[in-house]
């Protein structure tokens, strides 16, 4: 995998029980210094792909409890940028997952697998999209991103929960470790 990714978010936990409230920033700057319950909000990153040009997301988890790693990149084609596109300025069209991204290769998840199954749209599941219609405000991008209904899930959201290709369930350990990163 090419380098040159800047962290969006990271978190890599020091307890089994991390704190749930979430505070939000606008500011891209903010992001070397954010901690563990802290998020950069979409006009923040929205500014930040303005500044960087940034086309390519990359989503990463692992959990020991289910003892897998979740790790895609988007592609650096139309369908890779159509989800950049979703997640960063546009939800009026939830990209197609399946095609949309590459499984890197310490990848192992359910997940990654089964991309035709990603998705809610219109209150219908597992539709080959990213994400969830209902789920289009400030923090998209970091809950329930890569989706498969009470199955299996991609989610570093503080004050919702720490997923990683489980249905919610998983317990979370100390080491458990969740990003997104763009270039």
């Amino acid at each position: 995998m090419p380098g040159g990714w800047t962290t969006i978010k990271e978190v890599t936990l020091t307890t089994s029980t991390p704190l749930t409230s979430k505070i939000d920033t606008g500011d891209y700057r903010d992001i070397s210094r954010l901690s563990e319950n802290q998020v950069v909000t979409i006009n923040g990153l929205l500014q930040l792909q303005k500044d960087m040009g940034f086309d390519q997301l990359r989503f990463y988890c692992y959990k020991k409890s289910v003892n897998r790693t979740f790790h895609v990149m988007t592609k650096s084609n139309l369908m890779g940028f159509e989800v950049v596109k979703y997640y960063i300025e546009d939800t009026t069209m939830q990209p197609q997952a399946c095609d949309s991204f590459t499984r890197l290769p310490n990848d192992n998840s359910i997940l990654a697998q089964k991309c035709l199954h990603w998705g809610y749209k219109d209150g219908v599941a597992e539709v080959n999209k990213w994400g969830h219609y209902r789920y289009k405000g400030n923090h998209r991008i970091y809950h329930r991103t890569a989706f498969w209904k009470d199955h299996y899930y991609f989610s570093i959201r503080p004050d919702i929960g720490y997923w990683c290709d489980d249905n919610r369930t998983a317990a979370l350990s100390i080491g458990d470790k969740f990003g997104i990163y763009v270039r």
